[in-house]
């Protein structure tokens, strides 16, 4: 890989995160990165249809680097995913003859609105993970399809409360998800733009859900188990995770010992 012709664009993108990536595994040796190509959302036509053939063709030439593709936006104020429909269709079509996938990764249910469509839109268009998902607690038997289907929902606790989905995180649905078994992983949404670490998110979600350290740790799991990656590399993920997990409770124990 290297810097594409005009020096800018996607390729020279990723070429530059390996480079990074590759200084910080010099300290960090597990620490690993998948990207998903996104874009604003936007109805069907040739800017959609562009943007998915690009995403394609990086996912074909970097499999180990971009992971799928999302629309991502306010939803209430830009088109719904079903005005994507046949653009998805044509590429999905592509991507399997050319022996290639383009998993989804949309961003859903970011809206407190009730009929807010793009939950459904997800669901039947297989996304491995659901952004959000807010507008999910309102359709019981969607949340039934997302826990049998086992569809991991990225819940961004700081991001929900800075932008005004939730005033108090204690009212939160994702602690009726994960009371409920449905998949649950914390993520961080926009900590460049808002200043914050992702430790912030896990904090207020273990305040707020009155969460235990069993909680704590299943939510850990989850965000290896419903990772982009490999199940070979999720398996080596996580035995590498547990050895940590044992020394931070080892650690604890310890701790406790002193008091």
């Amino acid at each position: 890989t290297g810097y594409d012709q005009q020096g800018k664009g996607p390729d020279t993108a990723i070429y530059m995160y390996q480079n990074f990536v590759n200084q910080i595994r010099d300290k960090h040796r597990d620490f690993q990165v998948r990207l998903i190509f996104t874009r604003m959302k936007q109805t069907g036509g040739p800017e959609l249809t562009a943007s998915l053939q690009e995403a394609l063709r990086l996912r074909e030439k970097y499999p180990k680097w971009i992971a799928g593709f999302d629309l991502v936006g306010e939803e209430d104020a830009l088109p719904d995913l079903s005005t994507c429909v046949e653009q998805f269709i044509s590429i999905e079509k592509e991507a399997r003859k050319r022996g290639v996938s383009l998993p989804y990764y949309f961003h859903a249910g970011e809206s407190n609105w009730t009929n807010n469509s793009d939950i459904v839109d997800a669901l039947m268009l297989r996304s491995k993970r659901i952004g959000h998902g807010l507008a999910l607690i309102k359709h019981p038997r969607l949340m039934e399809r997302v826990r049998d289907r086992r569809i991991a929902i990225e819940v961004c606790p700081v991001s929900n409360q800075v932008l005004g989905y939730v005033s108090d995180l204690r009212n939160h649905p994702a602690i009726n998800w994960i009371r409920s078994g449905l998949p649950v992983t914390l993520n961080p949404d926009d900590p460049g733009m808002m200043g914050y670490t992702f430790s912030y998110d896990f904090y207020e979600a273990f305040m707020a859900w009155d969460l235990d350290l069993a909680d704590l740790k299943m939510l850990a799991i989850n965000s290896i188990k419903y990772s982009s990656l490999e199940e070979v590399e999720k398996i080596v993920t996580m035995e590498k995770w547990k050895e940590k997990w044992d020394q931070f409770i080892r650690e604890l124990n310890e701790e406790a010992k002193k008091n």
